[in-house]
Order: C-alpha cells, then sequence, then structure tokens
C-alpha cells in the first residue's frame, strides 16, 4: 500500500511540473511586501496560506508543520528549474546544501543566475520555475499582467538598501529626507548636509537593476531626478567602484543592497555606508527591524502551480527552519527567528562574478546588412595564407591543440573551441587577440547580455552559463553569436545564441582587402534576421507556426494574428492533403508529417511565412507576405520583385510559370512553382535575375 501511494503521489508531482505553463493563470501582481493586489483563485487559496505571510506571521509558523520528511524527499528528488539575481546566487548554494546535507561548494555547479531582469524574463515565458530576486519594477509586474500572469512572492531574507559614499568623505549620516533630497536634486551640495563645498555626484543604476527597483521603491512619491548618461552604472559593481576611486569619487554617492555590497563586492574598504536615521546598516540591525531602510528577497513563482509540485515545495521549504538557519549561517538575514548569533558578522560566500563593460569602441546605429567571410580550399589552414607572417606563427603558437577550426569573418579571426572567459578571437587588422569586453561595444553589460540567453532550445534541464563563475569553459564566443555546449539525454549538442542587435566589434563589415594572398576566397553575405520566439501549434489547424518576437517589430503582433487566423480557416483538414499528395506519390507510403510555417526576414522590412514539406500539395496558398513595420498583407510580387521580371527569365521558366498549378514558394531571389507535365506532377525553382529583385546586394 505504501509503494501504492508512493507512485500515486510522484505522478501527481510529475504531472504538475508538467502543467504548471498550459494554463493561463488569473492576474495578480504582488507588492513589495508580498501580498497580492488581486484575490487568488478559489482553488489556489489553500496553497497560498502558508506563502503569503506577513513577517510577524511568518515568525508565528510551527517549524514542525511546515514541510514534512515525505514532502523534502519529493523536493530533493524533483527540485524546480530557478534562476535569480546576482546578489542571491549564494543564497541559493546555501538552501541546496542544506536540503541535501551538502557543503556549499559541493552544490555550486548547480546554481547558476542571469541577472534580475534575466532570470524574471526566463519565468515569465516560463522557461524556470522559480525566481529568486529583490523586489521587481512597476514594469516588470506590468509585463506579468500583460500575460495574464498570476504569480506568489514569498519572501525568504531580509535586504537593506543601502548609501555609499567615498570613504574619505566626512559625512557619516544622513536621513530618509535627505537622501530623497539629493536623489530629487533638492540637495546639490554636501554642505548642505554637514559635507565639504563640493557638488554632490549622486550615481544611479540602469532602470532594468534590482536595486534600481528599490530606489524606486524608496523615493516613493518623491520625484527621482534624471541623471547625466555618465552618471549610470550598467553593472552592478560598478556603482561602488566610482564611488570609490574615480576622479570624484570623494564627492560621489550611490546606492547597493547590502548582501552584494558589504559581502560580494571586493574593494569595500574604499567605501563606508550611510548611517540612515542614525542606524549604520548591518546584520544585526537588519535583524533587530531597526535600520529603517528594509525590503525582503523572494522566491517568486506562478500561482498555478499545483499543490505538492517542486515549485509550491520549494517555496514552502524555503521557510523552513533548516533553511532559514542555512541563510543565516551564509550571510543573510532570515526573515523567521532562529538560533543564530548576528552580532558577529558572517559574510556572504563570495562569488567571483565576471562583471565586464564592453570596450571595443563606439556601436553601430544599425544592424549591419552584410558580412565577408575568407575561406580557403578543404584541409588547407588558413594562417599560412595571411601576409602577416609573424602575427600567423605567433597565433598558432597561442592555440591550443585542442582547438580545430579557423575561420575569418570581416577581418577578426575565430579559433573554434572554449574560451574560459577570454575569447580565441585575433583582430587581423590591428594584430592583437581580443579580450571578451574588446568584443562588444562601449557602454554593454557583457554578463547581462550573455545572461540573458541562457536558455535555448527545447532541451529540458539545460542551461547555458550566465552570470559566470570563473572557470566555465562550456561556451565560446562565434560570429554566429554566443555558442554553448549541452548535454543531457542530447551528447555535446551545441546551441547558438545570435546577436538580435549590433554589440560585437567584428559585426562591422570589412572586406579584409590587403590581409591574404590571392588564393584565398572573399564572399559578401547578405544577412537575413531571425527574430522568433518560438513555434506553436495553431488551434483548429493541423499546422504549427513559428511565431515572430513581437517586441522587436511593430507589426509582429498583427502579423502573427493574421498567419494563425489564415492557417485555421485554410489548413483545417489534414485528409484532404492527405488525398491531393497520394494522387501525385501514389508509390510514397505517407506524407512524412503535418506541415509548419516557417517565416524568413528581410532587411527588417519585410517578412515571409512559408509552409515546409506538403506545400506544393495544399489547395490553398502556402506562403503569405507581410510588411514588418505595418503589419499589413503585401502582394509577393511588388514587395520582392520588380516591374518586368517576367520578361527577364528564360522562355522554359516563363512557359513553366504561366502553366504552373500554383506558385508555392517565394524568397527574395526566387520563386517555386507546382507543376504538372503529362500528368505527372513537378517542381521547380524559377531565379529572378538580380536587377529584378528588390533586395539585391549592393
Amino acid at each position: 500500500m505504501k509503494k501504492l501511494l508512493s507512485v500515486v503521489l510522484v505522478s501527481v508531482i510529475i504531472l504538475s511540473v508538467f502543467t504548471s505553463c498550459q494554463s493561463g493563470a488569473v492576474s495578480s501582481s504582488a507588492l513589495v511586501t508580498g501580498e497580492k493586489t488581486k484575490e487568488p483563485t478559489k482553488e489556489s487559496t489553500e496553497s497560498l496560506i502558508t506563502l503569503e505571510k506577513t513577517q510577524e506571521q511568518i515568525e508565528e509558523v510551527d517549524p514542525e508543520t511546515l514541510l514534512t520528511p515525505s514532502q523534502m524527499l519529493q523536493l530533493k528528488e524533483y527540485m524546480p528549474k530557478i534562476d535569480g539575481s546576482t546578489s542571491l546566487i549564494p543564497y541559493e548554494k546555501a538552501v541546496r546544501a542544506a536540503l541535501y546535507s551538502k557543503t556549499v561548494d559541493e552544490v555550486a555547479d548547480q546554481v547558476v543566475h542571469s541577472t534580475t531582469w534575466g532570470a524574471f524574463s526566463n519565468l515569465l515565458n516560463c522557461k524556470t520555475d522559480i525566481l529568486l530576486t529583490c523586489p521587481m519594477s512597476k514594469d516588470q509586474y506590468r509585463r506579468f499582467d500583460e500575460k495574464n500572469f498570476g504569480i506568489v512572492e514569498t519572501p525568504v531574507t531580509k535586504e537593506a538598501f543601502v548609501f555609499i559614499v567615498n570613504a574619505n568623505n566626512p559625512v557619516d549620516t544622513l536621513t530618509q529626507q535627505q537622501l530623497k533630497d539629493i536623489y530629487s536634486g533638492k540637495i546639490t551640495n554636501w554642505k548642505e548636509v554637514g559635507g565639504n563645498d563640493a557638488e554632490i555626484v549622486a550615481y544611479q543604476r540602469n532602470k532594468d537593476s534590482g536595486s534600481q527597483n528599490f530606489m524606486i521603491d524608496f523615493m516613493g512619491d518623491t520625484p527621482l531626478m534624471d541623471p547625466p548618461s555618465f552618471q549610470i552604472t550598467v553593472v552592478m559593481g560598478q556603482m561602488i567602484d566610482v564611488v570609490a576611486d574615480n576622479d570624484n569619487g570623494i564627492n560621489s554617492i550611490g546606492y547597493s543592497v547590502y548582501s552584494y555590497a558589504a559581502d560580494m563586492y571586493e574593494n569595500i574598504d574604499a567605501v563606508k555606508f550611510i548611517k540612515v536615521d542614525g542606524v549604520l546598516p548591518c546584520k544585526q540591525t537588519m535583524y533587530d527591524d531597526s535600520y529603517p531602510i528594509l525590503g525582503y528577497n523572494y522566491v517568486v513563482h506562478r500561482d498555478s502551480v499545483a499543490v505538492g509540485s517542486s515549485a509550491w515545495l520549494f517555496a514552502k521549504y524555503a521557510l523552513s527552519p533548516q533553511a532559514q538557519l542555512a541563510v543565516a549561517q551564509n550571510g543573510y538575514v532570515p526573515v523567521s527567528k532562529v538560533d543564530y548569533d548576528f552580532s558577529t558578522e558572517s559574510p556572504v560566500a563570495k562569488v567571483e562574478i565576471y562583471e565586464g563593460v564592453g570596450k571595443g569602441g563606439e556601436a553601430l546605429a544599425k544592424k549591419p546588412e552584410y558580412y565577408y567571410k575568407a575561406s580557403v580550399p578543404y584541409g588547407e589552414n588558413i594562417l599560412d595564407h595571411l601576409k602577416d607572417r609573424a602575427l600567423a606563427e605567433e597565433i598558432k603558437k597561442t592555440v591550443d591543440k585542442k582547438f580545430y577550426d579557423y575561420s575569418v569573418y570581416n577581418g577578426y579571426l575565430f579559433v573554434t573551441g572554449y574560451s574560459n572567459f577570454e575569447p580565441y578571437i585575433w583582430d587581423l587588422y590591428g594584430g592583437k587577440r581580443l579580450s571578451l569586453e574588446e568584443c562588444f561595444f562601449d557602454g554593454i553589460d557583457v554578463d547581462e547580455y550573455i545572461g540573458s540567453r541562457i536558455y535555448l532550445g527545447n532541451y529540458e534541464g539545460d542551461m547555458a552559463p550566465s552570470v559566470f563563475s570563473r572557470g566555465h569553459k562550456d561556451w565560446c564566443l562565434s560570429f554566429e553569436g554566443i555558442e554553448y555546449l549541452v548535454s543531457s539525454d542530447i551528447a555535446n549538442d551545441q546551441l547558438t545564441a545570435q546577436p538580435i542587435e549590433p554589440v560585437y566589434v567584428y559585426q562591422v563589415p570589412a572586406d579584409m582587402q590587403g590581409l591574404f594572398d590571392d588564393e584565398v576566397l572573399i564572399e559578401k553575405v547578405k544577412i537575413s534576421y531571425q527574430y522568433n520566439q518560438g513555434k506553436v501549434k495553431v488551434e483548429g489547424s493541423y499546422c504549427s507556426m513559428l511565431l515572430l518576437n513581437e517586441d522587436y517589430y511593430p507589426g509582429a503582433k498583427k502579423i502573427n494574428e493574421s498567419v494563425k487566423k489564415y492557417i485555421a480557416e485554410n489548413c483545417n483538414d489534414y485528409r484532404e492533403i492527405e488525398e491531393v499528395f497520394e494522387k501525385y506519390n501514389p508509390d510514397v507510403a505517407e506524407t512524412a508529417g503535418a506541415p509548419q510555417w516557417y517565416n524568413t526576414q528581410y532587411d527588417e522590412k519585410t517578412v515571409v511565412f512559408a509552409m515546409g514539406n506538403l506545400a506544393p500539395y495544399l489547395d490553398a496558398q502556402s506562403f503569405l507576405v507581410f510588411d514588418l513595420q505595418s503589419g499589413e498583407a503585401l502582394d509577393w510580387e511588388t514587395a520582392l520583385f520588380k516591374e518586368g521580371w517576367k520578361d527577364a527569365i528564360s522562355s522554359e521558366d516563363l512557359k513553366i510559370y504561366n502553366n504552373a498549378e500554383k506558385v508555392y514558394g517565394v524568397s527574395d531571389s526566387s520563386i517555386r512553382v507546382f507543376y504538372l507535365i503529362e500528368g505527372e506532377a513537378s517542381v521547380r525553382s524559377i531565379e529572378i535575375p538580380e536587377e529584378y529583385r528588390v533586395y539585391k546586394e549592393q
């Protein structure tokens, strides 16, 4: 009987994991305090009782009732997918270590976070089950609401919002009102608050950061001033860097969260924390609530998760005495009372986070339309054709034997392999190897950019590195983007995260004249950007389609809806298409699967949606053309080709075109037709001369 119950319970958990993202959730954004702005559904009320508690209620919970031994076992077996803010990497390590009775070092490889915004996006898009975060922004809550996406926020640790000044600044304490006056622009000189006669340089974070969310909440109804761009820092440590040792550091002020600034930042001795209303931020003043600017770190999950699911169990476990004591021992301040002495500071386990900002020069104003590629006959080494022989020999000496291939684009040499932060990329014009920061244009947050591309493909459980822990070697930069090596049920599959905007210095087109001898072929290649957000089954049809990402094109939403409507109305009788296929292919046993609709985009102006495999046998139109900006449907001839193209093709092609049963495919350079010759079906691609193409190479 026990065995039967275990099987049933495990089955319920597995089912809940697979179904938690399938149904629309009731929209219910949560406030910073963890209280929901909308009432939960009746079905979910019981599951939320222990998860939405005020600080006083949390402390009153009977520890023995929080998680049963059976639930503990289930959580260990079915851990949810977790992502989070940078400052909460040590938190997850502590909780995992306590759960599995291991050290934090032993579980370190299981913890990968993609920054506050990247982790939020992953939960929003159902790529993860749990988000570990500091307070979210109004914009993040708005995005949840737009998707009718309800969430539950469980406060799991206290967090102090702290202000920092240079260690040599004579000001030690400020009131909350003085801080608000500084950041609203009312107080502009340090002498107004007892300091030097000098202008206050008040730094802020970028709008998507967790500490900026704290700042906006702190300011309340007081308007936050718009700082000059040079006073906005884009990575967590940079805020403290500029206060610590920039040229005007002694007159600067910034802010952060305590767990990062006090414990994870390397050069903390160069700055000092401001006492707020006379109280110095520390773990003891956070624990006893005497420090006045307190918030929480949260465990966040969808409110549609089932009772007993892995996400539900994790949120519940996070409030258990075991987890709360573990985070206290690892430097955080828990939300419930624990047997721990906070008068002695226990630092958060340091995380060697890669925080780099691009320094490769000014970014391109728009995405390039072309790139240049250099190639040599198969089996030859392109370095043997490089005119700068000294550079060629230097590269050969530097490259390890495990690297096995070279490629050259726009004057940059790429060596295939794993980079361990420093990419194996050489600027052949400048004769130097690039650091990771030098591969990105000025000001780009390298970690945040790569972190936002953490989950790729449809492989359950596969993650690419994000907030880097030093020594990780399972990724590299290539001309196509960021390449990850993933493995689980698939062996060593390589996934590529292509750039969706100009971010890399090697995206700048360069024809490479003078770099190589005459044996090297230089090709000019047109770029076709593919901004898609995933494949969906179209309701009411037998087809699936590749959606345009609605964040990138003004007309994307309208186009997606138009294509769905067309497919539902015209592709709803699979038997009909089978009959047509069998008519022209009597010797073929089956149709090789239901059709899928893909899209190709040209110069961000036009998109062509086309059906795959069975397109020639569909009675309805099997491709659709739209304007990416307006979302309006276009005529394929005038959108892609110039008037007179029929007169420019061969007489044989024109005859076939005029007698074709249908045009079933189109690109910027050709059309594909389905026609009959003496009753036998055939297909043909008709090339359109270059001078008649709208999207010809320049």
